[in-house]
């Protein structure tokens, strides 16, 4: 294993140390995941090489472009979904479109409901 596959190693598991220990750190878990994000790309773009079959030193930079793009594709896809979705029930929401859920159930009681 070499030296730099060490250091994304440590970089990801003090990021997720940092992500479990929220309360004590008081610092948001997704600001913590996209620094260790950052942290871990940038040590794997130092040397591509050594992780990637690279047919010849010329298409380097395509190479790692669809290792990104394929990684990053699939995260970015289901954000955007997650994003517009969720205005979607937002607005709805706003608009009281949701209100006949609330209005149909008469109880308080949890084991009614259930």
């Amino acid at each position: 294993m070499s030296t730099l596959t060490i250091a994304i190693v440590i970089a990801f598991v003090i990021g997720y140390a940092c992500i479990a220990m929220e309360a004590v750190t008081k610092v948001n878990k997704a600001a913590v995941a996209l620094l260790m994000f950052v942290v871990c790309w940038t040590l794997f773009m130092i040397s591509p090489g050594d992780y990637i079959n690279i047919a010849s030193p010329d298409t380097l930079a395509t190479d790692v472009g669809s290792v990104i793009e394929h990684h990053l594709g699939t995260t970015a896809t289901t954000l955007f979904f997650l994003m517009g979705a969720m205005t979607i029930v937002e607005v709805v929401d706003q608009n009281g479109g949701f209100n006949f859920v609330r209005d149909s159930l008469q109880t308080t009681s949890k084991r009614s409901l259930l």
